[in-house]
């Protein structure tokens, strides 16, 4: 269920106009097994997610999809 809420908010956000390294080519995951209230993108469009995280923001979708976005600048701009 985390994941599936995840993609779903993250999906737009990288189908947006504005992306144009990886349109739509990025991959939304929950780390399974692990703490904390972060998320974290790497090289190639990979964007993990903490399920202490998603738990936070579960009632706030917006939230999520703006700590998405943050790590998808990330990605866009080559950090």
């Amino acid at each position: 269920m985390d994941e599936g809420l995840v993609v779903e908010v993250g999906r737009p956000l990288a189908r947006a106009p504005m992306i144009r390294r990886f349109p739509g080519n990025y991959s939304f995951r929950v780390l399974r097994g692990r703490g904390g209230n972060n998320a974290f993108a790497v090289p190639g469009g990979f964007v993990y997610v903490l399920p202490g995280l998603v738990a936070k923001f579960r009632a706030a979708p917006a939230a999520l999809a703006f700590v998405l976005g943050h790590e998808i600048g990330h990605v866009e701009l080559g950090h």
